[in-house]
């Protein structure tokens, strides 16, 4: 028996013959006999079919892992129209390189470089700078992609890429095991999120591992073993079990109540942006919606979508969860999330610029259309409707004023909707959370959305691979305002919740307890492990 260890990325065990998954090599000229101009032409097309292809594979992601996990493409779309990435190709062109021979060594230079810092986040992005590069090479070339076998597999291979990974038929992949790659890498998120067992970063010995063989993964501990043995066989039969007894337990909790051992009532919902996600949520238990991005759905549509498009989605979402409140965020473009049929204009920081609420307060028209599909599908199910990167007490007033306004019009034009709708407020901005007191006698409800307050209260731009480390939601100086923001939210007799990503660590639920917070919403598939352990917590104690 032969094991190889190496991290555990996401949690299972399973048996079955391996796939080794060799990367198609692609041969590149390198001199160009076209004018430095045709080089450029023929990259610039290549970006335009390579971006869409991104595009397609983000919508199929929300589909396949939600709306939270298909924010990688969204980063890729943005890198492949960077100034950095086609300054790096241009110079290689003006050398008289081919296009393609120019996009590999404007990549493996930024790889190099991104690799070279030591930090394990910046160099698990040289994925995405691999998958761009490679989807436009092979775009140039007229290349595709090796095509996985069609049987129940173990895939083996160096790294995957984030595209390879969500495009896997996933009723035949059982593991996956490769060699390079960490905790947090795409791979490993996106095969967490789908339920696959996996385990990263085996270095060489995985080179060891047959074509063929049979195999065991152990996605819980971090190993793989090759040449199986009956105490192998026997080991594995116990894990397995042990595993499925887990999965089991958790199944259990779907329909129970999320409550504290000693009785405290908890909201865990799930954080969603499309009717797939929703089912999701369901699925597991969820207690509501706690955050409803409905960016997805201005992204996903080549207009601005209309009021009865709106509604009809609204409507549908509050009917599936059947009087559980479901938390609506008011559309957040701009910064990392853009509309190809929108121009928001050049900013030089666009994450601290027109974006959010001041898109919508400075778009009324668009604001208003959003909000009359909101109260209109209010009758529905019960509604909430929560506004970002809201900054002064000046903008939740004007967001107030414009709902009444709405409904003003709406009386106007004979429609029914609930007057009973929750306002709240996004806390992602420190301003908002220092001013979290007064914000309380006029907000419905907060919840934090940890992400965009840790890059603002750090300093540090979340998209921003050099800096990106910073943007740690347990970071101290986040936390404090996390318990500032839940403090005055109590003080006020309101709730507080989170809805970032330490909302889905278990790691860290006591500790947002403690401080207050009774609503935490997450991915889906997080639910049913963090419900467990906030019916293991005591807060009496």
């Amino acid at each position: 028996m032969s094991v190889i260890s190496g991290i555990a990325a996401s949690k299972g065990i399973a048996k079955g013959a391996a796939y080794i998954y060799h990367q198609n090599e692609i041969d590149i000229t390198e001199a160009s006999k076209l004018s430095q101009e045709s080089e450029l032409e023929r990259f610039k097309d290549a970006c335009d079919k390579a971006a869409e292809e991104i595009s397609r594979l983000r919508i199929d992601a929300i589909e396949a892992v939600g709306s939270s996990e298909a924010q990688i493409f969204e980063a890729q779309e943005m890198m492949i129209r960077s100034p950095d990435f086609e300054d790096s190709v241009q110079e290689w062109i003006s050398r008289g390189k081919t296009a393609e021979y120019s996009v590999r060594a404007g990549s493996e230079a930024l790889e190099k470089m991104l690799y070279e810092t030591g930090d394990d986040y910046l160099m698990e992005r040289t994925a995405d700078v691999r998958d761009i590069s490679g989807r436009v090479i092979r775009a140039l070339l007229g290349v595709r992609n090796e095509d996985l076998p069609d049987f129940p597999h173990i895939l083996i291979a160096e790294d995957l890429l984030p595209s390879q990974t969500i495009a896997m038929d996933k009723t035949k992949i059982l593991g996956i095991a490769t060699s390079r790659g960490a905790y947090n890498s795409h791979t490993a998120i996106l095969a967490r999120t789908l339920g696959i067992p996996a385990v990263v970063g085996c270095g060489d010995m995985i080179k060891v591992i047959r074509d063929g063989s049979e195999i065991i993964i152990n996605g819980t501990d971090g190993t793989v073993q090759s040449e199986i043995d009956e105490t192998a066989e026997r080991e594995f039969e116990r894990l397995k079990r042990e595993f499925d007894e887990h999965k089991n337990s958790l199944e259990k909790l779907k329909d129970m109540p999320s409550v504290t051992a000693d009785g405290s009532e908890i909201e865990i919902c799930a954080n969603i942006g499309s009717l797939e996600d929703a089912q999701a949520a369901l699925e597991n238990g969820a207690d509501g919606v706690g955050l409803f991005r409905t960016e997805f759905l201005y992204m996903e549509s080549t207009d601005f979508p209309s009021e009865e498009a709106q509604f009809e989605v609204y409507k549908t979402v509050l009917e599936m969860f059947k009087g559980k409140r479901v938390i609506v965020r008011t559309f957040d473009i701009g910064a990392d999330k853009s509309l190809p049929y929108m121009d928001l204009g050049n900013e030089e920081n666009p994450a601290m610029g027109c974006r959010a609420i001041r898109v919508c307060l400075n778009n009324s028209v668009l604001f208003k259309t959003q909000l009359n599909a909101l109260l209109r599908a209010s009758k529905y199910g019960r509604l909430a409707i929560m506004f970002p990167m809201i900054s002064e007490l000046k903008e939740l007033r004007a967001c107030k004023d414009m709902i009444r306004e709405c409904m003003r019009e709406l009386d106007d034009r004979g429609l029914e909707y609930s007057r009973d709708i929750e306002i709240g407020i996004m806390v992602e901005v420190p301003a908002a959370a220092v001013m979290s007191d007064e914000f309380a006698r006029e907000a419905d409800f907060f919840s934090v959305g940890t992400n965009d307050l840790s890059q603002f209260t750090m300093a540090a731009d979340r998209t921003n691979e050099k800096v990106n480390y910073l943007c740690d939601a347990s970071q101290e100086a986040v936390l404090r305002l996390i318990g500032l923001t839940a403090k005055n939210a109590v003080a006020n007799g309101i709730l507080c919740g989170v809805c970032g990503e330490l909302a889905g660590d278990p790691e860290y639920t006591e500790k947002l307890l403690r401080m207050g917070v009774r609503e935490l919403s997450m991915s889906p598939f997080s639910i049913l492990e963090v419900r467990k352990k906030v019916r293991e917590i005591r807060l009496d104690q």
